[in-house]
């Protein structure tokens, strides 16, 4: 039997392989508690998809999940942050894509294909496969991030976040890593 999984404060990840050591695992709530008597939240739980666990273990993934409006961070099996974010508000898209991070830019200025859409950026990761259309940035203007408010207040469809949960986004990232959004 295998599991992975990580404590739910984020800092103590564990892999089990052995079915011996398996059966100190109690089932509890959405996880199970650890012959430590630790509380353990399973990742599928947290929104992770095992195939995505699974990609961390070659390259470094950027997972965003659009239904809890969540960024979060994984290598090796292991969640090194999540992050608020806010993604495209009704009548827009945030496309889903399995991709990878194409580019990093720093103090950009974002256009619309009509370019009557410019706003300023410190921070800019773009996804392989819309380009320079679509990818993850700092939003100075917002305030709220992570909440169900960006049906009405979201993006125009890319992944907005603060500007301080970003900067440890884009040192966490280089190009070729995964960017995943589901």
């Amino acid at each position: 039997m295998k599991f992975r999984n990580f404590w739910i404060g984020l800092t103590l990840v564990g892999l089990i392989q052995s079915p011996a050591l398996a059966s100190w695992y109690k089932p509890y709530k959405d996880g199970y508690i650890n012959e430590h008597n630790q509380y353990i939240v399973t990742m599928p739980k947290l929104g992770i998809p095992q195939d995505v666990i699974d990609k961390s273990y070659s390259k470094r993934v950027l997972f965003v999940n659009k239904k809890d409006q969540r960024l979060r961070l994984i290598s090796q099996g292991k969640v090194y942050g999540e992050f608020y974010v806010t993604t495209a508000r009704s009548g827009q898209t945030t496309i889903s894509c399995d991709c990878k991070v194409g580019g990093k830019f720093r103090n950009i200025v974002l256009r619309g294909i009509s370019r009557s859409y410019a706003k300023p950026v410190s921070y800019w990761i773009e996804t392989t496969k819309y380009s320079y259309l679509f990818g993850v940035h700092d939003a100075s203007w917002r305030k709220n991030f992570g909440t169900h408010r960006f049906l009405e207040d979201g993006s125009l469809g890319c992944i907005n976040m603060h500007l301080k949960d970003i900067i440890t986004v884009y040192n966490f990232v280089s190009p070729g890593d995964w960017f995943i959004i589901r």
